[in-house]
């Protein structure tokens, strides 16, 4: 048993020490999610949804394992750069009109250009930007991973498919343990999409 544990530690901390990009994007990640909620519906302590962008998280970024180790942080960047753009969207939108922006409405967004004073200066607000947030944090990790030779020894160890392929299962199971606590209204809630707050 103590040589389980032992054995398991190992593990755990050469995953960690190897995973530390991927940690960082899945927990800013996070985060930000948890922030959105935070400024708009407002229920940053209800577990379930902390839950689902965990796993949704998870499961967009175990891609990035398909990719060489000394290039993930451009994967993981743009991924940032989108998650943060929909933050700062939707916070926007929920504050001047109690819901969140769709697919559609985003695609309207370059429509903008023209107005963008009137946006900067009557409808957004400080709080609004906080979601870059995560964009320059995974810049400074990436600088400093740089500095002490991370990804030289991060390639040697890692196997892309395996660790895809774990963290997918994680995900799915999590995703798993989400859609059994849901009733039945919020089946339809997800399935017809009409209760943008709830999704």
């Amino acid at each position: 048993m103590n040589k389980m544990i032992s054995d398991f530690r190992k593990k755990a901390r050469i995953y960690f020490k190897t995973n530390i990009l991927f940690s960082v994007f899945v927990i800013t990640s996070v985060i930000n999610a948890w922030l959105l909620r935070y400024f708009t519906v407002n229920n940053p302590f209800d577990l379930w949804p902390i839950v689902a962008d965990f796993s949704v998280v998870l499961i967009l970024g175990s891609f990035g394992y398909f990719i060489a180790v000394k290039h993930q942080f451009k994967y993981f960047l743009s991924l940032a750069i989108l998650f943060s753009f929909i933050g700062v969207v939707n916070s926007i939108y929920y504050t001047n009109f109690n819901s969140f922006t769709s697919v559609s409405l985003i695609a309207t967004t370059t429509q903008l250009v023209g107005v963008a004073d009137a946006v900067v200066l009557d409808i957004m607000q400080p709080r609004d930007l906080i979601f870059v947030w995560q964009i320059f944090a995974l810049i400074f990790v990436n600088k400093n991973l740089k500095n002490k030779k991370y990804f030289e020894y991060a390639a040697k160890i890692e196997v892309g498919k395996i660790r895809a392929l774990n963290t997918m299962v994680v995900a799915i199971i999590l995703l798993g343990f989400f859609t059994s606590a849901l009733s039945g209204v919020d089946i339809s809630r997800l399935g017809k999409q009409w209760n943008r707050e709830f999704i």
